[in-house]
C-alpha cells in the first residue's frame, strides 16, 4: 500500500487531496478520509489541523498499511479595537472573528461564546484584552490605550472690577 498527500503544507481551510494505491488487496479503508472500499483511488480532504492521513488495505495474502501527514497553518483571528486610543471615558469596541473555529473566550472582555462578534468596553485605564479561538487555541491580543488629559488654568489677575480685564492662560497634556 502506498499514500501520498498534495500539497503536504496548507492553511486551514485550504483543499488538499489524499492519494492511495495498493496491489493484491481486496479492499481499503482510510483514516479521515473516505475510500469506499476502493484498492486505489484519490480524496478530497480540508483539515483544519496537521492530520496523519492513513490507508489500511487487507486482501488474502495479508494486509499493508501507508501514512502521510498534511501539515495544516492555522489562520490568525481577527481582533480590532475601535478606536484603539481616547480619553478616559471615551470607550472602544472590541471586534473578532475566529475562522474555522466553534467559539472563543476573552481575557478582559466576554464573547459570549461566539466565533465572531463585537462588544463595548470602557476601560480607566491602557488595557490588554486576548481573544482565545477554540478548538484550535489561535489567539491574539489588542491593547485599548487610555489617555488622562490634564488641563491647567491661570487667571491674572484673579480679581477684576467692572471694564477691567484678566489674562486667561492654559496648558494641557495627555
Amino acid at each position: 500500500a502506498s499514500l501520498s498527500v498534495a500539497p503536504s503544507t496548507s492553511v486551514q481551510g485550504q483543499n488538499g487531496s489524499v492519494t492511495w494505491k495498493s496491489e493484491n488487496a481486496a479492499g481499503c479503508a482510510g483514516e479521515y478520509f473516505d475510500t469506499n472500499g476502493a484498492t486505489s483511488g484519490s480524496a478530497r480532504v480540508s483539515p483544519l489541523v496537521t492530520t496523519m492521513y492513513k490507508v489500511h488495505c487487507s486482501g488474502i495474502g495479508g494486509s499493508a498499511s501507508a501514512e502521510a501527514p498534511l501539515a495544516v497553518t492555522a489562520v490568525s483571528p481577527r481582533f480590532e479595537a475601535d478606536p484603539a486610543s481616547g480619553v478616559e471615558g471615551s470607550g472602544s469596541v472590541l471586534t473578532w472573528t475566529c475562522p474555522f473555529s466553534t467559539g472563543s473566550s476573552g481575557v478582559g472582555f466576554s464573547t459570549g461564546g461566539k466565533a465572531s462578534g463585537s462588544v463595548s468596553v470602557m476601560p480607566v485605564d491602557t488595557t490588554g484584552y486576548v481573544l482565545q479561538c477554540s478548538p484550535h487555541g489561535n489567539h491574539s491580543a489588542v491593547v485599548v490605550s487610555v489617555l488622562h488629559p490634564r488641563i491647567s488654568l491661570e487667571v491674572s489677575p484673579n480679581l477684576v472690577q467692572p471694564n477691567q480685564t484678566t489674562r486667561l492662560s492654559w496648558v494641557s497634556s495627555l
